[in-house]
């Protein structure tokens, strides 16, 4: 059974991180990015990492 609180925490988590980390001019633009992020991390959490050839 998957959970929507991970997801959901991480994107929290991040969005935080990723303001805070570019500064109060650029901040508010780029944490949108966190969203994307938190969809890759928690996929990896859940399915695990591909293989590469």
């Amino acid at each position: 059974m998957q959970s929507a609180l991970i997801p959901a925490a991480l994107g929290f988590v991040l969005t935080g991180a990723i303001r805070l980390a570019n500064g109060r001019a650029r901040g508010p633009y780029v944490a949108a990015a966190a969203v994307a992020l938190s969809f890759v991390a928690v996929y990896f959490l859940i399915v695990g990492i591909p293989p590469h050839p």
